[in-house]
């Protein structure tokens, strides 16, 4: 490839395979032939969820004067395993349950009451 700039906006989130590392010079070689169409879908819609959780995220430490990296901690990533299959699933979930998917989690009542006002505003659905 002459230009990089003829394939690919900057800024623009493209899905890729890594076909190739170079440690030593520091290089990656992508495809984006190689992806498959579902691949892509699944892809873009991993980082949509993964977008959104780290947007609740973010606000409730913004509110609550809390550590990003602390909280993610704390609720996060242990909601990203199992039964849950992920982050974003939980929180849906803990939409109509709340008990159930935050009973293990070692959260402070107020910041867990105010995750809950954030997972509400951003997740349930807006007629």
């Amino acid at each position: 490839i002459r230009s990089i700039n003829k394939l690919i906006r900057v800024g623009k989130l493209e899905v890729a395979m890594v076909i190739r590392v170079d440690e030593k010079k520091g290089y990656i070689d992508l495809s984006k032939r190689r992806v498959a169409r579902e691949d892509i879908v699944k892809c873009e819609e991993r980082y949509s969820k993964g977008k959104a959780v780290n947007s609740i995220m973010r606000h409730l430490a913004e509110t609550t004067g809390s550590n990003l990296e602390d909280l993610n901690k704390r609720i996060a990533w242990p909601l990203n395993k199992a039964p849950y299959k992920n982050t974003y699933e939980a929180f849906r979930i803990a939409i109509s349950d709340q008990e159930r998917v935050f009973k293990g989690l070692d959260v402070d009542p107020q910041i867990l009451e105010q995750l809950m006002v954030v997972i509400r505003r951003k997740l349930t659905p807006q007629p």
